[in-house]
């Protein structure tokens, strides 16, 4: 939902269409504190072999957002902003 208003997403009909926004810019905060290494059960050891770490599912749910918000809107730009015990700038906008 969120990236559908980033990008003036519209479903009509079965029809997606996107109409045209000025530039939007996109801050992602991310938590890269040693709580992000465990996994989604709580534990430090992998439940069995496809389960990832909060960490691999922030990476993969960023990628894919950041990924579908420039598709949809060229114009956007997005930042990153790491902290764990301090706070770090990654990436400026692109």
């Amino acid at each position: 939902m969120l990236v559908s208003q980033l990008t003036g997403e519209k479903v009509l009909n079965g029809t997606t269409t996107f109409q045209a926004y000025e530039s939007v810019d996109v801050i992602d905060v991310v938590d890269l504190s040693g709580s992000m290494d465990f996994f989604i059960n709580g534990s430090i050891r992998r439940a069995n072999a496809t389960e990832m770490s909060k960490l691999d599912l922030l990476k993969n749910i960023t990628n894919n957002f950041t990924d579908s918000l420039i598709d949809n809107n060229p114009r956007a730009r997005v930042g990153l902003v790491a902290f764990n015990d301090a706070t770090a700038i990654d990436n400026q906008l692109i």
